[in-house]
């Protein structure tokens, strides 16, 4: 499954606003009766905003803990994996802020309801990473042990992957709304 979202970023003469609208999310599965799932927590917060900022300024999302969670709901035992795209750098018509400029990371993974198992190992990388077009893989169930424990790997009441941004501004950045995509796959 895959949803997408616009980022835009809106200048005024010497401001930017960037906001990330709609995220895609989509599922690939070679399996017809799959029964998996992705969403994301909280319901509203679909939408990605730093906010106004100017050349030079950069900004975290949230400042501390994390913007949004992807739930993934699995009840087929079979592996799965997220990955996340963006269709391009950041455009307002001719004018763009470099994809390198803008990242994301996955900061925990675990089980949504109680007992809250920790799923972390199942994530790629904890630190910040830039998007890319291809897409990149930021969670793998058979790398976490609770999830591959005895090939029990689903997760009917969901997987939380919560999730945080960052951008910086170059300083030489002109004002204006800048958008891009952004996809979410799970691929079973």
């Amino acid at each position: 499954m895959s949803r997408s979202g616009k980022v835009n970023v809106m200048l005024d003469p010497k401001k930017i606003k960037i906001v990330c609208l709609a995220l895609v999310f989509a599922i690939l599965s070679a399996n017809c009766m799959s029964a998996i799932t992705i969403e994301i927590d909280p319901a509203g917060r679909n939408v990605i905003t730093f906010g106004q900022m100017s050349p030079g300024d950069w900004k975290e999302l949230p400042e501390s803990g994390y913007w949004h969670a992807m739930v993934v709901k699995n009840s087929v035992a079979s592996q799965w994996e997220v990955s996340v795209s963006c269709d391009g750098v950041l455009r307002n018509g001719a004018f763009t802020i470099p994809r390198d400029n803008f990242k994301w990371m996955a900061t925990y993974a675990g089980a949504k309801d109680a007992p809250y198992d920790s799923y972390s190992d199942g994530l790629i990388s904890v630190s910040y990473r830039s998007f890319s077009e291809s897409g990149e893989t930021l969670f793998r169930s058979a790398n976490s042990s609770v999830l591959s424990a005895g090939g029990h790997l689903t997760t009917p009441n969901g997987a939380e992957i919560q999730l945080k941004y960052f951008i910086s501004i170059p300083d030489s950045q002109l004002a204006g709304d800048y958008t891009a995509k952004i996809t979410y796959t799970v691929t079973q």
